[in-house]
């Protein structure tokens, strides 16, 4: 016999708690505000089966999420979420310190239990506090390619975050402690570092003759193609691996691309043969020019 969950969705859309069936263990409670259901909470299958408690500012907002989401019930009190071995948290930056107030003054024991913060900002210091009153905390976020979700945490909350990703159908890519901030660079430098490159590489094609719309779209498909051949053969793909360049061609090149982009591409060049350790003498005439 298929176990059934402790509330019933009404004709009219709404949830209402009944008896509660002791073959009903829910997997995860809920402590949201904002738009819960078009977070991460929002997309994973079978809520009606998973979702237990749900805890908010007030239980109007409680009842609200637990409709929009079409599973969970809502609680009055934090104390409800002791009943699940995992809560899954969202809010919206403006919500958050009231969120975290409600949960940490009704709810001071989280020993054995796993809080899994979903696509919300949230200061590792308030992680630690979580994991000072016995909790293990994890992190999880969409990433910037569809596909993919990122996990930061340790301990069961990690193994949850896993296994949210496998109900997701996501592919996880696990950031491991201490390392966040090399994370976030290495997505910033292949993102928004990366787009001034790309809109001088179209200004400069505008420049040799190409239109407008064509540029871009030239830029675009240059880069990609890099992106290929080093997704193929690493920094082996670099043009100037094997072969030296000519020096005095990049500094007409340099030379070329004006004041502006000019020493863009001056530092660039010089910092692949840093980087791969090629080419000393073509980066010492660079050097001193310009």
């Amino acid at each position: 016999m298929k176990k059934q969950p402790n509330f019933a969705i009404k004709s009219n859309g709404f949830v209402k708690k009944i008896s509660p069936n002791p073959d009903f263990k829910p997997r995860y409670g809920v402590a949201g505000a904002g738009a819960v259901s078009r977070s991460l909470i929002g997309s994973l299958p079978d809520r009606a089966r998973t979702l237990g408690p749900i805890c908010c500012v007030s239980y109007r907002v409680a009842r609200r999420i637990a409709n929009s989401l079409g599973g969970g019930f809502a609680v009055r009190s934090a104390l409800d979420l002791k009943s699940v071995p995992v809560v899954l948290f969202h809010s919206p930056a403006d919500h958050l310190e009231t969120l975290l107030a409600v949960l940490e003054a009704e709810n001071d024991d989280w020993t054995g239990r796993a809080l899994v913060i979903c696509e919300t900002e949230l200061d590792d210091s308030v992680a630690e506090r979580f994991r000072r009153r016995g909790a293990s905390v994890a992190r999880v976020s969409p990433f910037e390619l569809p596909g993919y979700l990122v996990i930061h945490g340790t301990g069961a909350a990690l193994a949850v975050a896993h296994r949210l990703a496998r109900e997701l159908r996501l592919h996880p890519i696990e950031v491991k402690p201490g390392t966040e901030s090399a994370f976030n660079a290495a997505v910033t430098l292949g993102t928004c570092a990366l787009t001034p490159v790309l809109d001088a590489v179209a200004t400069l094609l505008r420049e040799a003759g190409l239109r407008e719309a064509e540029a871009p779209k030239v830029a675009a498909a240059m880069f990609l193609k890099t992106a290929r051949e080093y997704a193929h053969s690493g920094k082996q793909s670099w043009g100037w691996y094997a072969k030296s360049p000519d020096a005095n061609g990049l500094l007409a090149e340099i030379s070329g691309a004006g004041p502006e982009t000019g020493p863009m591409l001056r530092h660039l060049i010089l910092l692949g043969m840093e980087i791969f350790g090629k080419h000393p003498e073509v980066a010492a005439v660079i050097q001193k020019s310009f």
